[in-house]
């Protein structure tokens, strides 16, 4: 274990060189937290010399050694830490999700790589995570195909990192658009982008694109623009004027309203018998007028008058839709 940890630093030193010339024993005593003898860093940077590393070592003031890695060393394993292991293994169960996409055979080349840099004491419970599909799964009946969005999701993304102008064929329409975000929601991939004709935000369903091209015209990104704030008052993806929505929940039910977070702005308060009330600020859509239905008898909207009315018009419409 003792050699593993040697190794482990040497590595890791090697990855620092990689990104940072004239590096001191000082410089690696901070980088390891002061956990490593400045000594044993010294024996280790001349094991790394020993290794034949292609190291460029200056001597400064008062004796003081830099050593500095050639740039054209460039292959240096990262050796990840337990929490970012983690967190690359739970990023890993997407992969289902994107499976048979572009997207999902980069996931697999980046988690063949994964097994290559990762501790060599975690071998074991990298391939019980990432081998065992029973360890996770995503169960959405009626989920998307993603695979359709593939080649538009990987040049949209491009467009955005690069600030594209971009053409785009969606539902037999030809128009411009500047690419802001990408926004993954319920199973589907949407883009958020300016439409510069009309001056206005829209959503774009990726599964929906029939063509895509990323000009060489650059746009200029409005600073103002905030998705969380663009999102902000909507309960799903659709926007309306927000208003105060309350709805009685049965307690029979209350467990799965409550420990949930439905909307930034909810309140939860609890009645007498042991019902509940969700209050939120939110834009009435179809969205929000589904998912009241979705609960059948167990919910009973407070307010405001107008949801009322037009879920006693949806009701009635549905039970005549059974007469």
């Amino acid at each position: 274990m003792q050699d593993h940890t040697s190794l482990q630093r040497a590595l890791r030193i090697l990855q620092r060189m990689s990104t940072h010339d004239r590096v001191t024993i000082e410089e690696l005593y901070q980088l390891f937290d002061g956990e490593v003898t400045k000594r044993s860093l010294q024996r280790l940077m001349k094991s790394i010399e020993g290794a034949n590393i292609p190291l460029t070592v200056e001597v400064g003031a008062h004796g003081e050694h830099h050593w500095s890695l050639h740039r054209n060393f460039d292959f240096i394993p990262i050796v990840l830490e337990p929490d970012e292991l983690l967190a690359a293994i739970l990023l890993g169960q997407f992969r289902e999700l994107f499976a048979g996409t572009r997207i999902g055979e980069s996931l697999e080349r980046v988690y063949d790589r994964l097994e290559q840099i990762a501790p060599v004491d975690s071998v074991e419970m990298i391939d019980a995570f990432l081998n065992l599909r029973d360890g996770f799964a995503f169960h959405e009946p009626g989920k998307v195909d993603l695979r359709p969005a593939g080649p538009a999701l990987l040049e949209l993304f491009r467009a955005l990192l690069l600030q594209r102008v971009c053409n785009v064929t969606y539902n037999g329409k030809q128009y411009p658009i500047h690419p802001y975000s990408l926004l993954l929601h319920r199973g589907a991939i949407y883009a958020v982008v300016f439409q510069p004709r009309h001056k206005n935000w829209i959503y774009l369903s990726l599964t929906k694109v029939a063509q895509l091209e990323v000009t060489n015209d650059v746009f200029e990104r409005d600073q103002s623009f905030s998705l969380s704030e663009f999102l902000k008052s909507n309960f799903g993806l659709w926007r309306a004027e927000p208003e105060l929505i309350e709805m009685k929940f049965s307690r029979t039910i209350r467990t799965s309203i409550e420990g949930r977070l439905w909307h930034s702005s909810q309140k939860i308060l609890e009645t007498v018998d042991g019902d509940i009330v969700l209050s939120m600020n939110v834009g009435v859509t179809e969205e929000l007028i589904a998912w009241i239905l979705r609960w059948g008898t167990y919910v009973q909207v407070l307010g405001p008058e107008s949801l009322r009315k037009t879920l006693k018009e949806r009701l009635h419409e549905m039970l005549s839709r059974y007469n």
